[in-house]
């Protein structure tokens, strides 16, 4: 198949680089703000980290929707143009498609919450927590789903030497049903949580974030 004369694999290799460097920058611009948050505690924040707070956060919420838009492209030029009855019938195709739609989830989850509640968000423990919890999973998720990609098309991937240590095998594993209800059971009480620490928690006083 090819898309404006182009190879739909090389597409797919184009998507996979730019969601990979976003999730990278992301990761990154989060670890910044958190760190800032930490050396910060219990003191005044300068203008200076005030500023880099700022630009860390607009970073991480910016670069999620790009991250967002590119896993579904990649979703698109990669493993949904597979029948179905190719993607069962081999445990390393099923189980990357299913981490991929896992990584789409929490980065979506991700977006949605600064979406929704702001830049505020970084001032209730609650919503801090799920929300740098969801970056983390995604990131998980994103980095398994890679790691299988290069097995497909290379053999073997960057994690070999781990899998290796536990014997273990994608190709042999296949992703039980129970395992992603418990995963998105889990992501739902913790959002629910989040949200009545938020709407219990006293309000805070306008400030910069």
């Amino acid at each position: 198949m090819e898309v404006f004369g182009v190879p739909i694999n090389i597409w797919h290799s184009l998507v996979v680089e730019e969601h990979s460097g976003i999730i990278v920058f992301i990761m990154l611009a989060l670890a910044v703000r958190v760190l800032t948050d930490i050396a910060s505690r219990g003191k005044v924040a300068s203008p200076r980290v005030l500023s880099i707070r700022s630009a860390s956060d607009v970073i991480a919420y910016v670069g999620s929707a790009a991250a967002v838009l590119f896993l579904i492209l990649s979703g698109i030029t990669g493993y949904l143009i597979y029948p179905y009855s190719s993607l069962v019938s081999q445990p390393l195709l099923i189980n990357k498609s299913l981490f991929a739609l896992g990584s789409i989830f929490f980065w979506t989850a991700f977006l949605f919450l600064r979406y929704w509640f702001g830049s505020g968000l970084w001032k209730r423990a609650g919503l801090y927590l799920v929300y740098l919890l969801t970056a983390v999973l995604g990131f998980v998720f994103t980095s398994l789903t890679a790691s299988m990609g290069a097995e497909i098309t290379l053999g073997e991937s960057g994690f070999q030497p781990l899998y290796s240590l536990f014997n273990f095998s994608w190709s042999t594993f296949t992703v039980e049903a129970v395992t992603i209800e418990i995963t998105l059971a889990l992501v739902v009480v913790g959002i629910v949580v989040a949200l009545i620490a938020y709407l219990r928690a006293p309000k805070a006083k306008a400030a910069p974030s």
